[in-house]
């Protein structure tokens, strides 16, 4: 995802100036643990504010809300129906997709009797 600095800032002993092209990596943008705390932990309760996944500020996706509510309605639909349903390895570990333009799980196993 490309970009423009708006204003001069100091990443990692680096500086960007104003004005500067940068490459933004998506997958690693929400991952920032001073953000988002245990960012490797799957947590449908945690405060999504100022993910970068469905955009942010003026660009935020006007239908990321719905995308996120179809989302806990399908999972808690999904529990109702199946409520044995639990995690084969529910202590992990998780193999994730963490180097293509969407990150996520590659897969979650999962047993019910």
């Amino acid at each position: 995802m490309a970009r423009v600095s708006t204003h001069n800032v100091e990443i990692g002993g680096h500086l960007i100036r104003e004005g500067d092209a940068v490459i933004v990596h998506l997958p690693t943008t929400n991952r920032d643990p001073s953000v988002f705390p245990h960012p490797d932990e799957f947590d449908m309760t945690r405060n999504t504010r100022g993910h970068l996944a469905f955009g942010h500020g003026v660009h935020r996706c006007l239908g990321s809300s719905v995308a996120q509510i179809q989302t806990e309605l399908a999972i808690a639909a999904l529990f109702e129906r199946l409520p044995e349903l639990r995690l084969t390895t529910p202590e992990g570990p998780f193999d994730f997709l963490d180097h293509m333009l969407v990150y996520g799980l590659r897969e979650l196993n999962v047993t019910w009797s």
